[in-house]
């Protein structure tokens, strides 16, 4: 009973792929089932690996990354683990066997036999699908350029096996272009976007939440990079999707921030009191999308020139975000970067300079070094030192900002 509710999380989360080691699996290690939880998928990874049984290893380290992963990267050094584990899965996926005659095994729709040809499919896909969860997870921790890497190996090998218009492909696609937009290469983004955008659309149609999730990728890599009708007009488009509801306070912030740069105040004011009105509430440990929340807040109460609120919801979003991403994580740099902008405002110059500066060291390492962010850092170092009497300085930043925004990669 328990192996058939493995087998039926295996269907829902890898579309069946899993059933086959499964079936593998409970041949020849029939320990391990007695309860899914954490722990168990752990003390099966383990036991794959010490007693060289392929099949357990990559079921258990699988299901065991899978589980840190569903806990929301609720600490820094998750990230290492889950790619341990994600290695320990692939290492145990490679040396798996297949009996030259096939394989035989069950699934929700009854009993199947593959050849030899098509069970090593099966397991060329398993690989790709570990690759995706992998990138994921570095997504998640601020390694773009390491997600990009793992995003691109798992399209490689799928590619090799499916077809070009195969759903699949698209997704590895959108995966491929949200690392690229998050590390700042909106040309390379959009590319990968569009080629997933064409594969669904042709598919699902335009009113799919699918397709809407493209959409809203698209919406923030040109909200990057300042073109705020085009923002607007993706926005519209991703409007009902389930990334923009599941995201809805940066949506909104994306709206007043776009029509505030089009000069619509009254639209960016509404847009900007609505998240405001949002009372965020936490519960159990510290959670990111709640720092998000505050963060997003704290860009509204800016924006409205509520400063003192501003840098109230800005200090609890960089609490949450260091316990939960490490001090060196984008998004930490990106709340340094946005407390500095407060003390801009309120010509405390030396201290804007101190956060300036903790988010340039971050972003450094993480972010391509033509992101916008990096510009609008050096833009307001220039402004701070301006404000300051240190002319010579203010020209050096100004320079350096006009040279990333030049060399912006759109």
């Amino acid at each position: 009973m328990l192996l058939l509710t493995l087998a039926a999380l295996s269907e829902k989360a890898l579309n069946n792929k899993l059933d086959m080691l499964i079936s593998l699996l409970e041949k020849r290690d029939k320990e391990g089932f007695e309860m899914l939880s954490e722990r168990r998928y752990k003390e099966l990874c383990e036991r794959g690996r010490k007693r060289n049984i392929p099949e357990a290893t990559f079921v258990g380290c699988y299901f065991y990354a899978a589980y840190l992963f569903a806990e929301g990267m609720r600490g820094p050094l998750l990230l290492e683990e889950i790619a341990k584990h994600v290695g320990y899965a692939l290492s145990g996926l490679q040396a798996v066997k297949i009996d030259p005659k096939g394989v035989s095994f069950e699934t929700s729709e009854g009993r199947v036999h593959l050849s030899r040809e098509d069970a090593l499919k099966l397991l060329d896909l398993l690989h790709a699908e570990a690759h995706n969860n992998l990138a994921n997870a570095y997504r998640e921790g601020g390694e773009y350029a390491k997600a990009v890497e793992h995003h691109e190996k798992a399209l490689e090998i799928a590619s090799a096996i499916l077809t070009k218009e195969d759903y699949t492909i698209s997704t590895y696609y959108k995966n491929i272009g949200w690392a690229y937009v998050e590390f700042g290469n909106y040309r390379k983004g959009l590319e990968n976007l569009n080629k997933a955008l064409k594969i669904r659309l042709k598919e699902l149609g335009e009113d799919s939440p699918s397709v809407g999730d493209v959409y809203y990728i698209m919406a923030k890599a040109h909200f990057c990079m300042g073109d705020a009708d085009r923002t607007l007009e993706l926005l519209k488009k991703a409007e009902g999707s389930n990334m923009f509801s599941k995201d809805i306070a940066e949506a909104l912030l994306m709206l007043a921030i776009s029509y505030k740069m089009k000069g619509d105040k009254e639209k960016a004011s509404e847009y900007f009191n609505r998240i405001l009105a949002v009372n965020v509430v936490a519960f159990g440990g510290p959670d990111p999308n709640v720092a998000s929340s505050y963060n997003v807040q704290g860009q509204a109460s800016y924006h409205t020139g509520d400063y003192k609120r501003a840098l109230d919801f800005y200090e609890k979003s960089l609490d949450i975000y260091e316990k939960t991403r490490g001090n060196g994580h984008p998004k930490v740099a990106e709340v340094h970067m946005n407390i500095a902008e407060v003390y801009l405002a309120q010509k405390k110059y030396d201290e804007s300079i101190k956060r300036l500066k903790k988010a340039l060291k971050i972003y450094s390492k993480k972010v391509s070094s033509n992101h916008p962010y990096i510009a609008r850092i050096y833009e307001d170092m220039a402004k701070a030192y301006e404000g300051k009497g240190d002319k010579k300085k203010a020209e050096e930043y100004f320079k350096r900002a006009e040279g990333v925004r030049n060399g912006l990669e759109r």
